[in-house]
């Protein structure tokens, strides 16, 4: 069995800055992996568990961005990544990427077996630079849940930091 998933959004590059708030994200790290990776790597994990021997191999263009509303800031690491692991007997490529010509989220994930392949498709398209509404009703029913119930916010705590840790203990 075969696992690709790729995230590739525009973030700083399609802007073409970054707020100061966000100057910490590109100095010591590789942005791309911290921002990106958790959209794709999430699902992957809720549905078939948590990949191991992931490695991570970063492309090496770090374009000076500027910061608002002074400044500007050189990445440490490259925009795009790519994590290399396995799952059972299962190879998983994981792809996230800056594009700055790319309008929309581009995301998806394919899981290709000996007889059949399917392609999740969960991309999120962006108007006018603003996500969809239901995009934002969901990360606030999420947030809703969260601060109501004990239960809900202990398993998204336990499940972000499995995903940090699939992440930079792959770094």
């Amino acid at each position: 069995m075969e696992i690709y998933a790729k995230f590739i959004g525009g973030g700083p590059a399609r802007r073409g800055y970054i707020d100061e708030s966000r100057r910490w994200f590109f100095e010591n790290d590789s942005c791309v992996i911290r921002d990106l990776a958790p959209y794709i790597l999430s699902p992957l994990v809720t549905l078939l568990g948590a990949p191991g021997n992931l490695k991570w191999y970063r492309n090496s263009y770090t374009p000076v961005i500027p910061v608002v509303p002074s400044g500007e800031v050189t990445p440490k690491y490259g925009s795009s990544a790519t994590g290399i692991g396995t799952l059972g007997e299962a190879i998983v490529n994981v792809s996230v990427s800056y594009r700055p010509y790319t309008k929309d989220v581009v995301s998806e994930l394919t899981l290709v077996g000996s007889k059949s392949q399917h392609t999740f498709n969960l991309e999120d398209k962006v108007v006018n630079g603003e996500h969809p509404e239901t995009t934002c009703i969901i990360a606030l029913d999420m947030v809703n849940n969260a601060v109501q119930s004990q239960e809900f916010r202990q398993q998204n705590i336990e499940q972000t930091f499995s995903t940090l840790r699939l992440i930079y203990g792959a770094i």
